[in-house]
């Protein structure tokens, strides 16, 4: 019952089961997710303490630019608009495959039939996209596609533009240090990256 009504609290047992199956998956396998995940430079699966290590990994480079301590670089926000609702799920599926194929079957059973959302108008459309928002598993799929894409993006670019660039991620916001002359290019580079999954960036 509800505190204050004592109103029955209904509890979804589909989404009890599925959310107790992920977390025990994702558990089983947080290190080996860690691992994966970082090399992708990613910080928001399976690392704890990572806002507060991304704040301080941010004021040390702009501490040593301001010292004359390194170059100066732009520095850019990457925030993706709703990339939870727009990545694909053949993108997810495929880097599912590549770095989690543990998860792949769930993945794979959960993709067999596109969702139908109704809106409050009534309206019904059928939806074969998005990894779910607050689903166990939402933040690891849309996190290793955005990795796998960013890893060929880096694969493509050239030595001079991989040197002058880093960029780091919590899930879809990324922060990134580029050399000015290499900004617009690297820029161009990764807004494709990111189109290959169905992902864009805000406009400034």
């Amino acid at each position: 019952q509800k505190k204050k009504s004592g109103k029955p609290r209904p509890i979804k047992m589909g989404e009890v089961l599925r959310s107790c199956y992920a977390k025990h998956l994702v558990h089983k396998h947080r290190v080996q997710l860690r691992q994966k995940c970082l090399s992708m430079h990613q910080w928001g699966i399976c690392l704890p303490g990572a806002v507060e290590a991304l704040s301080h990994w941010r004021g040390v480079i702009e501490e040593m630019i301001f010292a004359g301590d390194l170059e100066p670089m732009v520095a850019a926000d990457l925030d993706l608009v709703n990339m939870f609702g727009n990545v694909e799920w053949p993108s997810i599926r495929s880097a599912i495959n590549q770095h989690f194929k543990e998860a792949l079957a769930w993945t794979s059973w959960h993709h067999l039939q596109a969702s139908t959302p109704v809106l409050p108008s009534g309206a019904e459309f059928c939806n074969d996209r998005e990894a779910e928002q607050g689903d166990v598993l939402g933040s690891i799929q849309s996190a290793l596609t955005l990795g796998e894409a960013r890893s060929h993006h880096f694969a493509s670019s050239s030595d001079r533009v991989r040197s002058g660039a880093c960029d780091e991620w919590y899930i879809d916001d990324g922060q990134a240090f580029v050399m000015p002359h290499l900004f617009d290019a690297w820029l161009r580079s990764v807004d494709a990256a990111f189109r290959t999954f169905g992902a864009t960036r805000g406009a400034p």
